[in-house]
């Protein structure tokens, strides 16, 4: 079905419903198909009319969600029915776009979507809980459908993205759509030229401007522009690479200098199950440079854990990384020895508890070892 001159979803009595089947039944049937969504329009066409569907609102098995659209028997919707309730609010020829387009594609958490977003062409009617974004015409090449659902395709969206995010959100949008091969900077030229003039038209051609760039986490974004700002050579970034029969995809990679750079950040490399995964890649793509030399095809894997991703390479070290434990280290050594705490105040914590204690030990003992031996010359006086 077209999704810029029809309907949002299917409107019409199946067999089924010829033959008697109850209405609530046919709507039940009907709703499971759309993320438990129906409008008015569909309601009708199953033979309720406005009559019947009031009771049953007020009897809760239909909830408004906005004028004409309904939820089916609750309320507990997804993301993806919220945003499917928008657009059939909106009408024909509306279709999902901006943050909510991004979150359906995959290429922007759920959490970006603070109200659905939808684009209308030629529409002054307002719908509360919807924001709509009114545009003179939309070209059919930048209009498809993903769960049944119109909306702006990947580069038209990355394209009103970059009317109202910044560099960086824009960037991470656009690496993470090319990693989900979404999108391809072929596609996002093409509507670059056909932009006329938008403001966020620089923006997104710079971020192209270097090829593509599939990053998968944020991690990765702030290496490869320390990589680029550096002014060394673009890696593969995570581009398919095969070792021993296995597919492997390294976060960034030089062929011709068979190296290999993996980002681990906590998110996917913290557990036991994915340190072995890292473990046994690293055992197939790491081999000596003497067999480097030969001609194999061993790479050499060096790891960058997220930490030493940002600021300074190696990062600076904070004065005191553990307050209370410095504080109580500190504190435990001046009991055991404070005048020489007092002489070292900058003294590592544990280094202090221990020459602190030993000190104290050593200065008991020869308490200890004086008192004994002038009792001793008293008894034998």
């Amino acid at each position: 079905m077209d999704a810029r001159g029809q309907g949002v979803f299917r409107v019409g009595r199946s067999d089924d419903d010829k033959a008697g089947t109850p209405p609530d039944l046919r709507v039940a049937r009907l709703a499971s198909e759309q993320d438990g969504i129906v409008d008015l329009r569909q309601l009708m066409s199953i033979g309720l009319n406005r009559s019947w569907v009031h009771i049953r609102v007020r009897s809760g098995r239909l909830h408004r969600i906005h004028r004409g659209v309904y939820a089916v028997g609750h309320e507990a919707l997804t993301l993806r029915a919220r945003l499917r309730a928008a657009v059939m609010a909106c009408g024909d020829g509306a279709v999902l776009s901006h943050a909510s387009a991004g979150a359906l594609w995959g290429i922007l958490p759920e959490e970006a979507v603070r109200v659905p977003e939808v684009t209308v062409v030629a529409s002054t009617r307002r719908h509360d809980g919807i924001r709509t974004h009114r545009v003179r015409q939309l070209d059919p090449r930048d209009i498809t459908r993903r769960h049944a659902i119109p909306i702006t395709t990947t580069a038209r969206t990355l394209l009103d993205l970059a009317d109202c995010f910044t560099s960086r959100a824009l960037r991470r949008a656009v690496r993470q759509a090319q990693a989900e091969q979404r999108v391809n900077v072929r596609q996002i030229a093409d509507v670059l030229t056909r932009a006329q003039g938008r403001r966020g038209t620089p923006k997104l051609a710079a971020i192209i401007a270097g090829g593509p760039a599939p990053t998968r986490s944020e991690a990765e974004d702030i290496v490869l522009d320390l990589i680029v700002s550096s002014g060394l050579r673009h890696p593969d970034v995570n581009q398919r690479h095969v070792v021993g029969g296995r597919t492997l995809y390294p976060d960034m990679r030089w062929p011709e200098q068979r190296l290999i750079v993996e980002v681990d950040s906590a998110k996917w490399h913290d557990g036991a199950l994915a340190r072995g995964d890292d473990g046994e890649r690293q055992a197939r793509c790491w081999k000596p440079a003497a067999s480097a030399c030969c001609g194999s095809s061993g790479s050499t894997r060096s790891p960058i854990p997220t930490g030493r991703s940002r600021g300074s390479w190696p990062p600076a070290r904070h004065p005191r990384p553990h307050a209370p434990a410095w504080t109580g280290c500190r504190r435990l050594a001046t009991r055991f020895w404070p005048r020489w705490t007092r002489a070292r105040p900058r003294q590592p914590p544990i280094v202090a508890l221990a020459l602190g204690f030993r000190c104290r030990c050593r200065q008991v003992w020869s308490e200890r070892a004086g008192r004994h031996s002038h009792s001793r010359v008293d008894t034998e006086g």
